[in-house]
């Protein structure tokens, strides 16, 4: 992890990160991948959930590193490090005693970056399968599956506070990498540990009816070139901003259709 130059209001907050799928076969090199890249992602979510329980401080970047992998059943040891920045620079002493704060409390830390991360694979599956079968995302609708609301308590934020930084951060790139992420225990529907608190788990049965599909993006869009068509245009209200116009090409489709 290389230093790098930090302003007088910005430290660095360290979070050390274990996953466990809790499988009996060895995993392969195709899932570690799959499950190192997708949670990657899901963490740099997931730490965003520091900003809650800190509001006197705004993360700048998050990385990811690898600390050591173990088969039988996979385990994934990781350091989170985030690039925190004090909001507001008036008092250099109150933003010292921020920090402090924060850098003495290691292990709330980790449970909150690990918290964070659950609520987005939580929030991320349910989307993954809503999306699958034809309905809009639903970002936030359903943290049973991991405990979340009860773990933000022992943390000392509201589970309403999470759902509101999942709901602003939630995307399609969500969804994707959390049934990703739940890939490496579909063979035997295995349970999958955040750290070591046991109400983290993600249960088989989520595990079990998580999409195995992860290619959420409509069809590409095709195009064909058409020449000597008419086309007949119209406009129900020319000046109208807000209304936009709409065309019939009789030889192609003869509904009216937008412009």
């Amino acid at each position: 992890m290389q230093a790098i130059p930090l302003a007088a209001n910005e430290r660095i907050i360290e979070a050390d990160f274990k996953v466990t799928y809790n499988t009996e076969n060895p995993p392969s090199v195709k899932d570690v991948i799959k499950s190192l890249s997708s949670l990657e992602y899901l963490i740099k979510k997931g730490a965003l959930i520091l900003e809650a329980a800190y509001p006197d401080i705004k993360i700048v970047s998050t990385n990811v590193y690898v600390q050591d992998i173990e088969a039988g059943s996979l385990y994934e040891w990781l350091k989170v490090t985030c690039l925190t920045r004090a909001i507001g620079e008036d008092n250099l002493q109150k933003l010292e005693e921020v920090f402090n704060d924060i850098l003495q409390d290691g292990g709330k830390v980790n449970s909150l970056v690990m918290l964070g991360t659950g609520a987005f694979i939580g929030a991320g599956i349910v989307a993954g399968s809503a999306l699958l079968s034809g309905n809009e995302l639903q970002p936030v609708n359903n943290y049973n599956s991991v405990n979340i609301v009860n773990v933000a308590q022992e943390a000392g934020i509201t589970g309403e506070q999470i759902e509101n930084i999942v709901e602003a951060n939630m995307n399609k790139k969500v969804a994707t990498n959390a049934v990703e992420f739940v890939q490496p225990a579909k063979n035997e529907d295995a349970t999958i540990s955040l750290g070591d608190n046991e109400t983290l788990t993600i249960p088989s049965e989520v595990v079990k009816n998580t999409p195995t599909v992860t290619n959420f993006e409509p069809p590409e869009r095709k195009e064909e070139d058409y020449s000597n068509i008419d086309l007949y245009v119209y406009a129900s209200d020319q000046d109208s901003s807000s209304r936009g116009w709409a065309g019939i090409a009789p030889e192609l489709f003869g509904n009216k259709s937008q412009i």
